[in-house]
């Protein structure tokens, strides 16, 4: 008993099961982060709004939104590191979570520059320039640190609701991460779709205030404190535990070396995953956006992949998962490197329809006599369905994946960082992101009169059909370096395991 765990509610007195805790209580979370999911659903739909309200160009709405994804993953890394270990998740919410109401500024219509038609003068409209430029990277900061509060604290917060000690609970408590994340994917559905309907034409004022009811609702939390017995329990085993500590350092490091490969390799898989999908929204945005009478506007076409992403993870999960166990007896289906490999496959994949498919555009552009004035070009948006859908289970497969392998190789200490880790290697490829194409563009102006490959604002004179072959490059390049590094991972981990066993029966 003197070990047991004690919880208390957010008041400090005893927890009472019945009324605390469980399912009852991440009821509530699941809605927060649906409606934390429903305003910043449209990170990657922003780059529209970029480049239409804000006239920027190509390059420089692209690098925008790379900054922003790094920043939001970057910050969700940082948070699942410091959340309970030097901050409560609860205070952590409480403190970071307006700042994604503060973001809100730049986008007030006094700081927009003139209004301008891109669309049929693509050369005339002036861009976002100086401090409300300046303005904009402060505000999109914001967001990202407010934004990747919530990411991290709510899913944990959540976790907290079951006793590890309890099966039943655990068990819960893995449904529940489970059902946090199609929450997530349903909350970006509504947003893309029934939100953006309301601003095309209800044009509503003044800042959304949805985040700060998360900061309000939440009311019901377990967290473990300590009476005398469990201090001096914990003091003894903190003194026992400290002759171990420096064995264990050693094997952690010895670990974390052996998984370094495998995380430059998944470094390499990321980077072009941030610029293929804001580039296709950005595609999307200049075709027949037409489905039958219903006109899809351009913020919400980022709800084609998120609808992809929430029907493909339970699908994964619940059908593909058994099926492929039987033939691989796998408890997964397949291993976690096989799942980022697959992942990486996609990309590649993705990258050669996308530009197959611009290059359709492109040549349709050119017939229609569309290169010099910029306007949309009759050809549908669902011949970008099959990129969509690559890059959704990319998505999937990928990011996943890396999570899962830390979850499987690391030691018990190093598991909780799983999560931050994906974070922080998405976070950093989508900074290099930034430099990427802002290189290429630099390096491709020496023909074609000097104009690089994504100069300008007009996407009918672009060549992007060239830059998806070039991201199509080097997803192969990452997927090969990617292969070596697994395969002699996982020969070294099995000679381990043989090694290992071969001791055993020596023993006995």
């Amino acid at each position: 008993m003197a070990g047991e765990e004690v919880y208390v509610d957010w008041r400090g007195n005893a927890v009472d099961e019945r009324r605390h805790g469980g399912i009852r209580a991440t009821l509530f979370l699941y809605a927060l982060f649906m409606l934390r999911s429903c305003t910043s659903s449209s990170n990657f739909s922003m780059v529209a709004y970029f480049h239409r309200t804000l006239h920027l160009d190509i390059v420089t709405s692209s690098t925008v939104i790379s900054y922003m994804v790094g920043t939001v993953m970057i910050s969700t890394a940082l948070m699942n590191f410091i959340s309970d270990a030097y901050i409560r998740r609860t205070t952590a919410i409480f403190v970071f979570s307006p700042f994604v109401i503060l973001h809100c500024k730049p986008f007030f219509t006094s700081l927009h520059p003139e209004i301008c038609a891109i669309d049929k003068e693509p050369n005339n409209c002036e861009p976002a320039q100086g401090w409300n430029f300046t303005l904009l990277y402060l505000s999109l900061l914001m967001f990202a640190v407010g934004e990747g509060c919530l990411r991290a604290c709510i899913p944990s917060l959540g976790g907290d609701q079951f006793s590890n000690s309890d099966p039943n609970k655990s068990q819960h408590k893995s449904m529940f991460l489970t059902w946090i994340k199609f929450a997530n994917n349903l909350g970006a559905v509504i947003g893309l779709v029934f939100l953006v309907w309301i601003e095309n034409n209800w044009k509503p004022t003044g800042t959304p205030l949805s985040r700060t009811l998360q900061v309000l609702i939440i009311s019901s939390n377990k967290r473990p404190t300590a009476n005398a017995n469990v201090i001096e329990v914990q003091e003894t085993i903190r003194r026992v535990s400290s002759t171990l500590l420096r064995s264990n350092q050693t094997d952690e490091t010895k670990v974390l070396i052996q998984m370094l490969p495998i995380f430059i390799g998944c470094y390499l898989i990321y980077l072009p995953f941030t610029l293929l999908m804001t580039l296709t929204i950005q595609v999307g945005s200049t075709m027949d956006r037409g489905a039958g009478t219903i006109q899809i506007p351009s913020a919400s076409l980022i709800a084609i992949p998120t609808a992809f992403h929430m029907l493909m993870r339970p699908c994964y999960s619940w059908v593909l998962t058994p099926v492929v166990r039987k033939t691989t007896g796998h408890e997964h289906g397949i291993t976690p490197l096989q799942c980022i490999g697959a992942g990486s496959a996609c990309g590649v994949t993705a990258a050669c329809a996308a530009t197959l498919v611009e290059a359709k555009r492109l040549k349709v552009a050119e017939q229609h006599e569309l290169t010099s004035a910029g306007s949309s070009v009759p050809m549908s948006v669902f011949w970008l369905v099959i990129q969509f859908f690559l890059l959704s289970t990319m998505d999937i497969a990928s990011f996943g994946g890396l999570a899962e392998f830390i979850k499987s190789e690391a030691s018990s200490t190093l598991k909780p960082a799983a999560l931050a880790v994906q974070s922080f290697l998405a976070g950093l490829a989508a900074w290099s992101c930034c430099a990427f194409i802002q290189f290429v563009n630099r390096m491709t102006r020496s023909g074609d009169s000097g104009r690089g490959w994504l100069d300008g604002t007009n996407f009918n004179r672009a060549h992007l059909d060239h830059f998806f072959l070039l991201l199509g490059v080097v997803e192969l390049v990452a997927l090969i370096n990617y292969t070596f590094w697994a395969r002699r991972y996982s020969r070294k981990l099995q000679r381990i395991n043989t090694v290992g066993l071969d001791e055993d029966n020596s023993r006995n």
